[in-house]
């Protein structure tokens, strides 16, 4: 008979979150929570048994917590159906903490549990809490070396806008260190007069919208800044769990514009010596100055065009948005930068225009050079990404110590767990133990070698089963865009296994060949003595007699000896 006081002191000890309810569609009553799952749901045990599951976890997180409660419905609904375990792998349901939403991702396994006619009595409920490794996989998604290295902020709020990255730019313009700023909120960064827009703008994009938009910010140490601001969701499995942003400080541009608008009649022997071409223009569109570097873009002399309407000089295919740009600089009295490609001067241009007391102020900055080599390292980076992301070879960095610093979306195919699983991990937790001396002799020898090939040995799998790799060490510490080992590795567990069959084929052969020379020698031998004394004896019958049972004796033998040879043969 099923007995819930039997199991209850095991689930109450487990450190794992369990809940039990009666099969009592549709309601699944709770009949008994261990104290693992009342720590991790927020909650006692004695508020919730004997309430519905779905009274007792209230629908108030908004449409991800109703969504979670029609899976969780489906997921009893087919365990009491089907009498198996139901298995839900991630899902959001958030939890009231107070006056506030917790943001919270959970897995589950439901288990029926029978009685003695075999029909499901309860459900019993194994609940993990993941939301840490969920946040993590965000946090990742903004660890790329080349993230690192960008010029402007690049950083991650989760959904209660805290922060969980920041690359070194954004950790300058904060004017603090990854431990202060991680896990903050980004609140105490904005001004005062700016906050209730910054924070309209954040909204916007946790509920799945991009934003662009300026704000001052303010420095752990005082110091403000003018931003350029993109916002954008983080979505895993299609929810959006935090907000990724891009920073640029603006703050000496705007500078800039604020000089060019009061002192542009002082600026004209800065301007000529500054490499962007630089023409101004009247509220009438007529040309006031025109430097040196338009004049070599355009091909045309400044005393040509000085005094001249703009629209005379410049056809519209020269600079095809201009027109339009410039019209909403003088409508707005805002700058606009943009870029966009010539066909008439087959060049990239930077152009950016300023309205200023008379008209209009604009800048050309000639970035062909510029523009090829991000398209020549955005095609590298493709082709990186899909060495490593479509290569059979799983890639992987290491530091000297053996931990994994990154891990190719190949090691998912070959060793059967996900990328960010191995990140933080040392390898030789899933060496087998008796290869583990020899795989932390070969990581020594790699800080005094170049390349070092290792030959196959056991690795954990799926932490289930060991398959044999081979790895070959690439020293790229000094790489500043690696900074790690570089492990190429093949799952060569087939090859391994083929040689080994190989080799037990020959032990085995070897074994027929000692047949062979010496145990059906012996027997043929006595057969040959045997019938030789049969022909000295032939008129003693009951001599022959005997050497005839001897020598049915040593047939028998040698019977059996080709029957073992013939066995051997049978299972090569």
């Amino acid at each position: 008979m099923l007995d819930l006081n039997q199991i209850r002191p095991f689930l109450e000890a487990s450190p794992n979150a369990y809940l039990i309810m009666w099969a009592d569609k549709p309601h699944f009553t709770i009949v008994d929570a261990n104290s693992a799952f009342c720590e991790i749901t927020l909650t006692n045990a004695s508020k919730i048994i004997g309430a519905s599951v779905f009274d007792g976890f209230m629908v108030d997180g908004g449409e991800h917590n109703i969504k979670g409660v029609r899976v969780l419905r489906d997921c009893l609904e087919r365990a009491l159906l089907l009498k198996k375990k139901q298995r839900c792998a991630l899902q959001r349901f958030d939890l009231r903490s107070g006056e506030r939403s917790e943001v919270r991702f959970w897995s589950y396994e439901i288990a029926p549990l029978l009685d003695e006619e075999g029909e499901v009595r309860y459900l019993l409920q194994h609940v993990v809490d993941v939301t840490g490794s969920v946040l993590a996989e965000a946090e990742e998604k903004t660890l790329d070396p080349l993230i690192e290295a960008y010029p402007d902020a690049v950083g991650s709020l989760d959904l209660n806008g805290n922060f969980l990255s920041a690359n070194k730019a954004l950790l300058s313009l904060t004017e603090c260190s990854k431990e202060e700023l991680l896990r903050r909120s980004f609140i105490p960064f904005i001004a005062r007069q700016d906050f209730s827009r910054v924070f309209a703008f954040f909204q916007k994009s946790i509920q799945g919208e991009l934003q662009k938009f300026e704000a001052n910010i303010l420095s752990r140490a005082g110091n403000t800044y003018v931003a350029s601001i993109t916002t954008m969701p983080i979505k895993v499995n299609h929810d959006i769990i935090g907000v990724q942003f891009i920073a640029r400080n603006i703050s000496n541009l705007r500078i800039a514009e604020k000089q060019l608008e009061l002192y542009h009649q002082r600026m004209s022997s800065i301007i000529e010596s500054i490499r962007d071409g630089f023409f101004a223009v009247d509220r009438n569109s007529v040309i006031e100055y025109w430097n040196l570097e338009a004049e070599r873009l355009f091909g045309i002399d400044s005393d040509q065009v000085v005094g001249q309407n703009l629209w005379h000089v410049l056809s519209t295919d020269l600079i095809p948005k201009f027109y339009s740009s410039q019209q909403r600089v003088f409508n707005e009295r805002i700058a606009v930068r943009y870029e966009e490609y010539s066909v008439a001067l087959q060049v990239w241009l930077e152009v950016a225009i300023f309205p200023s007391p008379n008209g209009l102020s604009v800048y050309l900055k000639d970035i062909s050079e510029r523009m090829a080599a991000e398209r020549a390292l955005e095609a590298s980076e493709q082709r990186f990404k899909a060495l490593v992301q479509n290569g059979s070879d799983v890639i992987s960095i290491i530091d000297r110590q053996g931990n994994y610093q990154y891990m190719s979306p190949s090691s998912k195919a070959t060793l059967g767990v996900e990328p960010g699983f191995w990140v933080g991990r040392n390898v030789l937790e899933f060496v087998h133990p008796e290869d583990k001396d020899r795989i932390e002799r070969m990581l020594q020898v790699s800080h005094t070698m170049k390349q070092v090939h290792i030959e196959p040995f056991r690795f954990m799998r799926n932490g289930s089963e060991y398959r044999w790799i081979e790895t070959v060490i690439t020293d790229m510490t000094d790489d500043p865009a690696v900074g790690g080992l570089v492990t190429n590795t093949q799952d060569v567990t087939d090859r391994v296994e083929y040689v080994r069959a190989i080799e037990e084929q020959n032990k085995r052969l070897r074994e027929i060949a000692f047949i062979q020379s010496h145990m059906v020698r012996a027997p043929l031998m006595r057969i040959k003595g045997l019938s030789d004394l049969i022909c000295n004896y032939e008129k003693d019958e009951e001599q022959v007699k005997i050497m005839l049972g001897l020598m049915s004796e040593a047939v028998e033998e040698l019977d059996h000896v080709i029957q073992d040879i013939i066995g051997k043969t049978d299972n090569l």
